[in-house]
């Protein structure tokens, strides 16, 4: 570990609380969650805080075992459900069962496709090394446009995956994105700053809504990944039964339905 990251680890843990200890091990410890307790408080809060940033220092909290948990992967299914969202809500103003159908439909087939490649990466082709491959010469989205076309020239070559296990995932993943406006909510001084600011203008509103979005569902993509990293090997043999697929499927679309109904406007776009 070089210089700058054991500062940036140090400054990040003891002082980061709870979100800074987090971002240490997703960027540091290929999102480990060895020795988990220590997020709690209070040993998030200084001084107590050293004890977390002295164990990391020393190497005492083991890294994680599928390598970063976070890749470009993780743009396709932030993409796809900001922007039929936009589709359904904001142009054909739908905002029914119908609609709600269908967004779950896009998000959790875009989310299995991305768990699918991650899946294929790590448990058949042995890529550990997870950090996004972005040339310095071309951007984000030509860099994942480039993934992708390479996945499915080589699709057919593919050994097979867990897809029991993706479609669970996917489908518990896409039943939690309707709850990120209250969880934004819910967040001290967060989301009464992020709805001041949205209440400025629609169109800035709009803009936080994608983004606040986007992150949300990267992140849960991250969290997965984070659990299946405790044990790759593990992660790479878990399968499922019919039944329970089909029961956690049908408990997420009707999940997702409900939360939409009732749904949060996280910004006062109206005004």
């Amino acid at each position: 570990m070089m210089f700058n990251n054991k500062l940036f680890l140090i400054l990040t843990v003891f002082f980061g609380s709870f979100i800074g200890q987090l971002i240490a091990r997703i960027t540091l410890l290929d999102g480990s969650l060895d020795k988990w307790w220590l997020m709690l408080p209070p040993l998030t809060v200084p001084p107590l805080s050293i004890i977390p940033t002295y164990l990391i220092l020393q190497n005492k909290v083991k890294k994680g075992d599928g390598g970063l948990p976070y890749d470009l992967y993780m743009l396709i299914p932030a993409i796809s459900a900001v922007t039929i969202s936009l589709i359904f809500e904001k142009g054909l103003e739908q905002t029914g069962y119908l609609a709600s159908i269908i967004k779950f439909l896009v998000i959790f087939l875009t989310m299995s496709i991305s768990l699918y490649f991650r899946e294929d990466d790590i448990c058949i082709n042995k890529i550990i090394s997870r950090s996004p491959e972005i040339d310095n010469k071309t951007n984000l989205l030509k860099s994942l446009l480039t993934q992708l076309k390479n996945k499915m020239e080589h699709f057919e070559e593919s050994n097979k995956v867990s897809y029991t296990k993706i479609i669970v995932q996917s489908a518990m993943i896409t039943a939690l994105i309707p709850l990120l406006p209250y969880i934004t909510k819910s967040i001290p001084y967060l989301g009464d700053s992020i709805t001041t600011l949205g209440g400025i203008s629609p169109l800035l509103g709009l803009i936080l809504e994608i983004i606040v979005k986007m992150f949300g569902i990267m992140l849960i993509y991250i969290f997965v990944n984070m659990l299946n990293g405790r044990s790759i090997n593990k992660s790479c043999k878990k399968t499922f039964k019919t039944k329970t697929v089909i029961v956690v499927s049908i408990i997420s679309l009707m999940t997702y339905i409900i939360i939409e109904s009732g749904k949060v406007q996280l910004f006062p776009l109206d005004q």
